[in-house]
C-alpha cells in the first residue's frame, strides 16, 4: 500500500491493536501500518491483530503473519481482550458484514457486533490508551431523504426487520462509545464509512462485490431495482487515511463521516462502467436492469456524505480517478498485471 498525504502525526514506537484483521478494512489498516514501518517511521510500530481462526487467517494473509512487527491474538468478538503488551491505539473493525449472515443469523449479528465494541471499550477502560476508533457505517443514519448527509442527520429504522440488524448493532456500538467517553473519559471516536472500495474487497452481498464477482465469473451484471440509487465510493487508501486522521486528531465522543468528495454515482452508472472495463479485458457482459420498485434491499437510496468535519482535521481525498481504480481492481481480480 502506497503512503500519500500528510501523516506526520503518526509516531513510531507505538503499539496498535487492530480487531477484525481478516476483513477488508482490517487488512488494509494493517498493510498501511506495515508500509509506514517500511517507508516512513524511523522506529517501527508494533501491530497486534485479532483473528477468530488462526489457521484460516494464516492461509488468507501469510505475508502479514510473517511480518516481524505483527503479533497475532486469537479471540472471538465476545471474548475479553487479554494482552501482555501495552496498547496505545485501538482500531476496532471487527463486525459481521455479510448480508446473508444478517438474514440467517440476526441474533448473532447484533450480539457479536455489540459485544466486540464493548470488549474493546472495557480493555480501554482498564488501560491508559491514547485513542480508539470504532468503524461504524453510513447505515446508522436510517431512512433519509436529503442531498448530503451530515453527522447530525438521522432517520428511522424498523427494529423488526432483517435489514435493521446491522445498522442497529452499529448504532448500539456508537452509543456505547459515546457513553464510555462521557462517563469514563475514554478517548474514543466513531467513523461512519460510506462505500469503501479497492483491491481485496470481499464478497459480502453488497451490490459492488456482486458486480465484481460477476466479472470474475464472466456472468452478466444484474441490477435489481431501478439502478437510480446513489452510492458514494471512497477508495480504500483514502478511507484508511481518514481512519488515522480521526484516531489521532478527532474529538473524543464524536462521529465522523469518511467517504469521497467526488465520486457519487448511481448503481446503474457503476454497473455500466464495470461492463466497459471488463470489455477491455475481453470479457463481454450484458447489463440487465430488473426494474423493481421498492425491492426492500436498501435503507438509504441517496448516500452522499458531508465531509466538513473530516476535512477540518486536515484530511484530503487523493485517489479520485475511479475508472483507473476499478481498472486496477479488475486486473488484480483476474490475476493480470500491467497497471501500477
Amino acid at each position: 500500500m502506497s503512503i500519500k498525504g500528510n501523516i506526520d502525526f503518526i509516531k513510531g514506537g507505538e503499539t496498535y491493536l487492530i480487531t477484525g484483521a481478516t476483513g477488508f478494512i482490517g487488512q488494509a489498516v494493517i498493510k498501511f501500518l506495515i508500509a509506514l514501518n517500511n517507508e516512513v517511521l524511523m522506529e517501527p510500530c508494533k501491530i497486534i491483530i485479532t483473528v477468530r481462526n488462526y489457521e484460516k487467517a494464516l492461509k488468507n494473509m501469510p505475508d502479514i503473519f510473517e511480518n516481524p512487527y505483527v503479533n497475532v491474538f486469537v479471540c472471538d468478538n465476545k471474548d475479553k481482550i487479554v494482552l501482555q503488551d501495552e496498547v496505545d491505539w485501538i482500531i476496532h473493525t471487527a463486525a459481521a458484514t455479510k448480508k446473508k449472515f444478517f438474514n440467517d443469523y440476526p441474533a448473532d449479528t447484533v450480539v457479536d457486533n455489540a459485544a466486540g465494541v464493548y470488549q474493546c471499550l472495557e480493555y480501554a477502560r482498564d488501560r491508559k490508551i491514547k485513542g480508539m476508533v470504532f468503524i461504524s457505517s453510513v447505515q446508522v443514519y436510517g431512512k433519509l431523504v436529503c442531498n448530503t448527509i451530515s453527522e447530525y442527520d438521522f432517520g428511522g429504522l424498523d427494529s423488526m426487520h432483517a435489514l435493521s440488524c446491522y445498522p442497529e448493532s452499529k448504532r448500539y456500538g456508537e452509543i456505547l462509545c459515546w457513553s464510555y467517553a462521557k462517563q469514563y473519559n475514554i478517548p474514543v471516536k466513531c467513523i461512519r464509512c460510506f462505500h469503501v472500495y479497492g483491491e481485496g474487497e470481499q464478497e459480502n452481498g453488497t451490490f459492488l462485490s456482486d458486480f465484481l464477482g460477476n466479472i470474475k465469473n464472466k456472468c452478466n451484471i444484474i441490477v435489481t431495482g431501478t439502478g437510480e440509487e446513489i452510492r458514494n465510493l471512497c477508495y480504500i487508501t483514502d478511507a484508511i487515511r481518514g481512519i488515522f486522521y480521526v484516531l489521532h486528531k478527532g474529538i473524543n465522543g464524536e462521529a465522523y463521516n469518511v467517504g469521497s468528495e467526488n465520486n457519487n454515482l448511481s448503481i446503474k452508472e457503476i454497473a455500466d462502467l464495470l461492463c466497459k472495463l471488463a470489455e477491455e479485458e475481453n470479457i463481454k457482459l450484458k447489463l440487465i436492469v430488473k426494474a423493481i420498485q421498492n425491492n426492500g434491499t436498501s435503507i438509504i437510496d441517496k448516500q452522499i456524505p458531508d465531509l466538513k468535519k473530516l476535512k477540518k482535521l486536515g484530511w484530503e481525498e487523493e485517489n479520485t480517478d475511479i475508472e483507473n481504480n476499478f481498472r486496477k481492481i479488475i486486473r488484480k481480480l483476474l490475476n493480470q498485471t500491467g497497471i501500477e
